[in-house]
């Protein structure tokens, strides 16, 4: 009987190079998609889904298509912590009653003045101002209405104003506007191309991530060399000389507040795009654009001033466009508002 030899196995296959490497950089990239996508949610605003975004937490539709926030909100994250108080402003209430020592300061204007940069309340800008004027006048209750609203034009602004002016009773106007309403203006122009459809990589929050860190963007041909047309910078003086005389009938005090921002005066080209960064999206024109259409909303605020004979707080003159006192283009780094509110003070110091 003849012994039956097992036939050898086959070798084991093993498993191409091509393939080892393709699943490794798709772990890795898998791995670096994940951390950006906590960096964006986490950073900033703190936890949310996509079913419960910042706005929803922040926000509240009331059917005007203006941008109100919600009384009572919190946002909290690993960098930031916001509260929003029942008049729907960032910050504490009020104390109720006032006493004849109350002494309320009403700061007005858009992300600027909320201070998005800011980690906590205390230390956003008007809420500086308070405590260096509480220091300054120990005899006296200082309180702040920081009546900075995201994405709010001045018209906005003097509704509010006008609609808690008697449940506030506030003796001094800061009115620190501009962007948003710049925005506003720059975006009703014929033929403006709209903003490019994004890229299958820019859905990629490790390419917003890196984008941001880097200022990459691509500006459309339509928006270059842009001005906002005259009609609207006519709006704008109307808006804010009302504003002001609307204020001082209630024998409010009045102070007006230019536009400190990261760009310089004379940047052009790639450094200009590079300080303006993303201004350029908000407003749809290139660096040069922004940057003179910010210089002309501060000279407008500086005759406004001066022809009323109001108060100025010149910041873009006091503010340099220097990199660690900004966190973008327009909104303060802490170290700029501590700036801004030292600046602010020592005017209001100066007023009866």
């Amino acid at each position: 009987m003849s012994e039956q030899v097992n036939p050898t196995p086959p070798p084991l296959k093993r498993p191409k190079k091509w393939a080892f490497a393709l699943i490794v950089t798709l772990l890795f990239f898998s791995v670096l998609e994940g951390a950006a996508w906590f960096i964006e949610r986490q950073a900033y605003l703190g936890t949310f889904s996509p079913q419960n975004t910042p706005q929803d937490i922040l926000y509240i539709d009331k059917g005007d298509g203006r941008p109100h926030l919600r009384p009572g909100a919190q946002l909290s994250g690993s960098r930031f912590e916001i509260h929003i108080n029942s008049l729907g402003f960032r910050g504490p209430d009020l104390v109720q009653p006032r006493t004849d020592q109350t002494r309320r300061i009403w700061f007005v204007g858009g992300s600027t003045t909320f201070d998005i940069y800011a980690p906590t309340d205390r230390e956003t800008w008007p809420a500086r101002v308070g405590e260096s004027l509480q220091a300054a006048w120990p005899d006296r209750k200082v309180e702040v209405i920081n009546a900075g609203v995201p994405g709010e034009v001045l018209r906005g602004n003097r509704e509010d104003f006008e609609s808690f002016f008697a449940q506030v009773g506030p003796d001094i106007l800061v009115i620190h506007a501009g962007p948003n309403d710049l925005r506003s203006a720059a975006m009703h122009v014929t033929g403006l191309e709209p903003d490019p459809e994004p890229r299958l990589v820019e859905r990629l929050a490790f390419f917003r991530v890196l984008s941001r860190k880097l200022r990459l963007q691509h500006i459309p041909s339509s928006w270059k060399g842009r001005e906002i047309e005259t009609h609207f910078w006519d709006r704008m003086d109307k808006d804010l000389r009302d504003f002001v005389g609307s204020a001082r009938k209630k024998r409010m005090t009045v102070l007006l507040a230019t536009h400190a921002h990261r760009a310089e005066d004379a940047a052009t080209g790639r450094q200009a795009a590079w300080q303006v960064a993303e201004s350029s999206r908000l407003l749809k024109m290139d660096g040069e654009s922004v940057i003179a259409a910010y210089a002309r909303y501060n000279e407008m605020v500086r005759q406004v001033a001066a022809d009323l004979q109001v108060p100025l707080v010149d910041l873009r003159s006091v503010i340099p466009p220097e990199e660690g006192l900004f966190g973008d283009h327009t909104h303060f780094s802490p170290s700029g508002s501590a700036r801004v509110a030292a600046a602010v003070a020592a005017t209001i110091q100066t007023l009866k």
